[in-house]
């Protein structure tokens, strides 16, 4: 089953991204790792924000490229 079929289904959907967006998506992650290295913070917290961090980058990540738009 190729990505079309699944877009055929429904299953996906189409989107246009923007450098913003790549740019907002990175700035989450270096807030979160950031935050991450507060003192004080406990191993949970921490892990939460690496976590949360990772998740952004790997959004990022999987965006259709948005070199040359705005």
């Amino acid at each position: 089953m190729s990505l079309e079929d699944w877009l055929a289904n429904g299953w996906l959907r189409r989107h246009e991204t923007s450098r913003q967006e790549i740019e907002d998506l990175l700035a989450v992650a270096d807030r979160a790792l950031g935050n991450a290295v507060v003192v004080g913070l406990t191993a949970d917290a921490r892990i939460g924000l690496a976590y949360a961090a990772v998740l952004a980058i790997g959004g990022a990540g999987l965006l259709p490229p948005a070199i040359g738009r705005g």
